[in-house]
């Protein structure tokens, strides 16, 4: 799902994860090519006519 750059961040809420919690279960991963799906995003968003924020 990476891949496509999904953003779960609105399903913490959702889940009752609040930022302390977060803090405790989630951890930052870099890896190679990690902007890459973002990019794909902005490139696809533009193409389409959209502005991107």
């Amino acid at each position: 799902m990476a891949e496509w750059g999904f953003d779960y961040r609105r399903s913490y809420e959702a889940l009752g994860v609040d930022g302390a919690r977060r803090a405790e279960i989630v951890a930052p991963l870099p890896v190679n090519g990690g902007l890459k799906p973002f990019e794909r995003y902005l490139v696809i968003s533009n193409s389409a006519g959209h502005v991107a924020s």
